[in-house]
């Protein structure tokens, strides 16, 4: 019986980390156009962008559909971003709106990380603004100019 109750003990605690932590989101931005809509906004700013640069290695946080890491470089500073597109191909496929939210973001010190993993605290205001200004300059203004409407901030 204790056999079998410790057993029933370790088996919920592995459970319990099966599934891992998760990154959150740093801010989330919303707009009134689908998924599909936005994507083609992110790639052509991507594609035009001189300061805007999306990493060359395709891996998960990279694969063009649900994530895009890029470097910026403002300033002769650069930054690093993951961003994710929120929902999946279902949400894309009915909604009328969509998101885009900063996963991981890292000033050129490497300093950040995800609001999931501490590395940005929603109380550390001044890291927080430090990572998401030159984001919105340089990426999120300009995806506004192409769809011609303004985002939502969440």
């Amino acid at each position: 019986m204790k056999k079998d109750f410790f057993v029933f003990i370790v088996l919920i605690g592995l459970l319990g980390c099966i599934g891992g932590g998760t990154h959150g989101y740093i801010k989330r931005y919303r707009y009134d156009v689908s998924k599909y809509v936005l994507e083609k906004g992110v790639h052509q700013i991507i594609s035009e962008s001189a300061t805007v640069h999306q990493d060359s290695v395709k891996d998960y946080y990279n694969d063009d559909t649900n994530y895009i890491r890029i470097n910026i470089i403002e300033n002769g500073s650069p930054y690093a971003y993951t961003f994710h597109f929120y929902g999946g191909k279902e949400y894309w496929d009915s909604s009328k709106t969509s998101a885009i939210s900063i996963a991981y973001a890292y000033d050129k010190n490497r300093k950040g990380g995800s609001a999931g993993n501490g590395g940005v605290k929603p109380n550390d205001f001044m890291l927080n603004k430090e990572l998401t200004e030159p984001f919105e300059r340089e990426f999120i203004n300009k995806i506004d100019s192409v769809l011609k409407i303004k985002h939502r901030e969440e």
